[in-house]
C-alpha cells in the first residue's frame, strides 16, 4: 500500500515538512500501511514521500517516542510489535482511561449523546455476523462516550492510546459469540450512563475493557493476532 507524497498545498501550509512526513506515518501505521515489525528504512521513505532523509528521521524518533516504532539494535527501526506483557499493559492502561471517560459521560451525556448511543448499539446487534462491521460500530460507540466525556485532556490522552492500539491486527469479533458479549457489556455501560449513576458507568466500561484485553492475549498467545 503505497503512502501519500506531500503536496503543494502541504508546502505552502506552513507544516514543517518533518510534521508532515510524522503524520503520514502515523496515519500508515493506524491504518495498516505500514504493519507490526515492518522494517522502516529511511532511503526507502524517502523515496516514497518524495522529501530527504533528514525530516523522515525526525520524523521517525518521534514515533519511538510514541512507542508506535522501535529501535532493533544493529538493524534501525520497525513499526512497533507488541508482546503479552505489553499488551496487557495496554489495556490496563486503556481501561483506567475509558473508565474515567465513562463516569465523565454519566455526568455530562446530553439526551442527543444517548440516543446516539442507543442507535449505535441497536446497529451492532444487527451486525452480530459481520465481524468487521461489528469492530466499526464498537469504536463508534466508544467514540461517542468520549465525546459525551466533553474533556479536552483526557481525549488527548485517548487518541494516543488509540494510535497504539492500532498496532494490534485483526479484530476479537472473529471470536464466535464475541459480538453478542460485547453487546452485553455496552448495554450495561449504557444503562449505567442513562441512570446518570458515574461509578457504575466506571465499573461497567472497566469490566468491558478487561474482557477485551483477555481475549486479545488468548488471541496473541494462540497466533491468531
Amino acid at each position: 500500500m503505497s503512502m501519500p507524497r506531500e503536496s503543494e498545498e502541504d508546502e505552502r501550509s506552513g507544516v514543517s515538512r518533518a510534521e508532515r512526513v510524522y503524520r503520514l506515518l502515523r496515519e500508515g501505521i493506524r491504518t495498516g500501511a505500514y504493519r507490526p515489525g515492518q522494517r522502516l528504512r529511511e532511503v526507502q521513505l524517502a523515496e516514497e514521500l518524495a522529501t530527504s532523509r533528514t525530516p523522515v528521521r525526525e520524523a521517525i524518533r518521534r514515533l519511538e517516542a510514541d512507542r508506535l516504532v522501535e529501535s532493533l539494535p544493529g538493524r534501525g527501526y520497525a513499526v512497533t510489535q507488541l508482546d503479552e506483557a505489553r499488551i496487557r499493559e495496554l489495556y490496563q492502561f486503556r481501561a483506567a482511561l475509558e473508565g474515567a471517560a465513562a463516569e465523565l459521560a454519566a455526568l455530562q451525556a446530553t439526551d442527543l449523546d444517548i440516543a446516539t448511543l442507543d442507535a449505535t448499539l441497536d446497529a451492532m446487534r444487527a451486525a452480530s455476523d459481520d465481524a468487521a462491521r461489528a469492530a466499526a460500530l464498537n469504536r463508534r460507540f466508544h467514540q461517542a462516550i468520549y465525546d459525551a466525556a466533553r474533556n479536552v485532556f483526557l481525549n488527548q490522552a485517548i487518541q494516543a492510546m488509540s494510535d497504539v492500539m492500532a498496532l494490534l491486527p485483526g479484530t476479537t469479533y472473529r471470536k464466535p459469540g464475541r459480538v453478542a458479549q460485547v453487546v452485553m457489556e455496552h448495554e450495561a455501560v449504557l444503562g449505567a450512563i442513562r441512570r446518570r449513576d458515574p461509578v457504575a458507568a466506571s465499573t461497567a466500561m472497566r469490566a468491558h475493557i478487561h474482557a477485551a484485553g483477555q481475549f486479545r492475549v488468548c488471541m496473541t498467545l494462540a497466533g491468531d493476532g
